[in-house]
């Protein structure tokens, strides 16, 4: 469906998808939404908020999206960082991440340290401002 969205009217088996399979759809094909057996899933809120950011005016309960739902959201725009409150509980993987696509949450980043080596030299030749946050 992904590749060729104009077999969508022919498909049955809409109900058989998961959520996952409905997020990478949508995040390709984001009017085939009407197919979708739960718009309102966090998930595919997520997906929907990545690809228009104004769209957060609609949501009236952040705490429904998942650690994943906000790396994801996050790391493609800054505009959902006001509305984040679990920046304490993402594992260092996600804060490498959330820094190697926003450097600029380096300042909120409490696990700098913990990084490998080798990930942290990668995260500076990719953001060299980086560089001056870690002795």
């Amino acid at each position: 469906m992904a590749k060729q969205p104009q077999l969508a009217a022919y498909c049955r088996c809409w109900k058989n998808f998961s959520i996952n399979e409905w997020a990478e759809l949508l995040s390709v094909q984001p009017h085939l939404i009407s197919y979708c057996p739960s718009p309102k899933h966090p998930t595919i809120q997520a997906v929907f908020l990545v690809g228009s950011p104004e769209s957060a005016a609609y949501i009236k309960d952040w705490s429904c999206f998942s650690l994943y739902d906000w790396l994801l959201m996050l790391r493609n725009s800054c505009d959902f960082e006001p509305h984040c409150n679990c920046w304490e509980r993402f594992p260092v993987s996600y804060w490498w991440n959330l820094l190697f696509h926003q450097p600029d949450y380096i300042e909120r980043c409490p696990v700098i340290n913990q990084f490998s080596e080798d990930d942290w030299q990668l995260l500076c030749r990719k953001h060299p401002v980086l560089k001056k946050y870690r002795s």
